[in-house]
């Protein structure tokens, strides 16, 4: 009897490291996180997104840890997602703010410690739009041809810089 409770409480353990619970994505995540600030900030209102004080490209949303994996202490591993607003349009009388929407990994090999270079995984274009508290996504696929075009300018650049 105590042989097979020690295998229930080992199983038990490794499905949580392993991933038994689900785990929103980092777009998943982005998402929930930009509902719960219109919801929060503009008690609603999606048009707390628009910033008056600035251009819509220098307006951005940002959620450091959208996802997380491997051990907390020993390679952890960090995706961070950052919006950036590229405008707002009317679309059948409905507001529509469109983001570029990038994903950053940071690999880690204790802790904090960097492993190496943080790396962007995914470019995407995602709209959102609100209508009495229901928010309606349209989220393109990751574009590899993209990801490429803006990540070969930017190691050629990092690299020169070190």
């Amino acid at each position: 009897m105590p042989v097979r409770g020690f295998q229930y409480l080992t199983g038990a353990v490794l499905m949580a490291f392993t991933g038994g619970c689900y785990s929103p994505s980092a777009v998943e995540a982005w998402q929930s996180s930009l509902e719960r600030y219109v919801t929060e900030q503009g008690h609603g209102d999606v048009n707390v997104l628009r910033r008056s004080d600035r251009p819509p490209s220098e307006s951005d949303f940002g959620l450091i840890g959208a996802a997380t994996a491997g051990f907390p202490f020993i390679a952890p591993r960090r995706t961070d997602a950052n919006g950036v607003l590229l405008g707002h349009r009317l679309i059948d009388d409905r507001g529509w703010f469109v983001y570029l929407v990038g994903m950053v990994e940071y690999r880690g090999w204790f802790v904090n410690w960097p492993l190496d270079e943080p790396r962007v995984t995914e470019i995407r274009l995602i709209a959102v739009s609100a209508h009495e508290g229901d928010f309606t996504w349209v989220t393109d696929e990751p574009d590899a041809v993209a990801l490429d075009r803006y990540c070969v300018p930017q190691r050629e650049r990092w690299s020169r810089s070190s």
